[in-house]
């Protein structure tokens, strides 16, 4: 949707901020740092002069910037006159910390030595023209914290396993909630431990493609008839899958032979055996049948 400037040219923004919280019982001081940027971009019509308006209700007391206010430029931030471009109107920020004062906005600051405000007009007057309230809101300072993505809960890997044999275990990797639908793959570190609390060394990165679901990895570097234990963490996470416990079972060879309980004797010997035995008694029987017949 495109914004249309109101009265554009001849208005400009303000802010509306409650300081309300910021006031104590007894002395107060009102400190505004302020940066004219002084140039004209396609975000912004210059006014062509720098200039603070500030107003605010305090009970039945009205305070408005006059000329009671003391002024002084700020030493520390300077200008390096590069400009990243045309587009944006805000120049690099260029702060000397050496020539900075962290106390100026405390009510105990001695500003004795600045200068005297200067009034330069009244609101909605040139060159600022018609003030109107910005849409936008502030920027909020506040206390560095992590980030933490309320989408990561639904990436939680699930493992299990298809399959086990000799010196191998087979693992499936998908994530637990089957609904899930992204454009992009997600990858999961697998972790392989020999007790349930021991350390879980990596071993494998896995591809989590949301189009393909299940993946699977073969964890060859296991012992047979050992048990093991395996997780999966989302990379550059701490959502990690739910512990699974394998065992490497030691295969049967389908064509080893198994020996006769009751005769001792392998099976593949005594299938031929018993063929002939019956082969003699049917002969036999026919043989009798046609003496008596005759």
């Amino acid at each position: 949707m495109a914004y249309i400037w109101p009265n554009y040219g001849n208005s400009i923004y303000y802010d509306e901020v409650d300081l309300s919280a910021y006031f104590n019982p007894g002395e107060n001081t009102i400190a505004i740092l302020a940066w004219y940027w002084g140039g004209q971009s396609f975000s912004h019509i210059s006014s062509g002069q720098a200039g603070m308006f500030f107003e605010a209700e305090a009970g039945n007391k009205l305070i408005i910037t006059d000329d009671t206010w003391k002024v002084k430029k700020h030493d520390a931030y300077q200008q390096d006159g590069i400009k990243p471009n045309y587009r944006m109107i805000e120049y690099n920020v260029y702060y000397d910390a050496r020539m900075g004062n962290d106390d100026w906005y405390k009510v105990e600051y001695d500003d004795s030595i600045w200068e005297t405000a200067k009034v330069l007009n009244v609101k909605g007057e040139f060159p600022w023209g018609e003030l109107i309230k910005r849409e936008i809101p502030q920027f909020k300072n506040g206390d560095i914290k992590e980030y933490e993505n309320p989408f990561l809960d639904d990436l939680k890997p699930a493992l299990g396993y298809t399959s086990t044999k000799n010196n191998e275990i087979t693992l499936q990797i998908c994530f637990k909630d089957p609904n899930i639908s992204s454009t992009y793959p997600v990858y999961a570190d697998i972790y392989r431990a020999t007790s349930i609390d021991g350390e879980y060394i990596k071993i494998n990165s896995e591809k989590i493609d949301y189009s393909k679901g299940m993946v699977t990895f073969v964890d060859r570097n296991v012992e047979s008839n050992k048990t093991y234990f395996y997780k999966a963490i989302i990379s550059d996470s701490t959502i990690e899958s739910d512990i699974l416990t394998a065992k490497a079972l030691e295969t049967t060879v389908s064509t080893q032979s198994v020996e006769n309980p009751k005769t001792g004797i392998s099976s593949p010997f005594i299938i031929i055996p018993i063929t002939i035995t019956f082969a003699l008694l049917y002969f036999i029987l026919k043989k009798k049948s046609l003496f008596k017949n005759i």
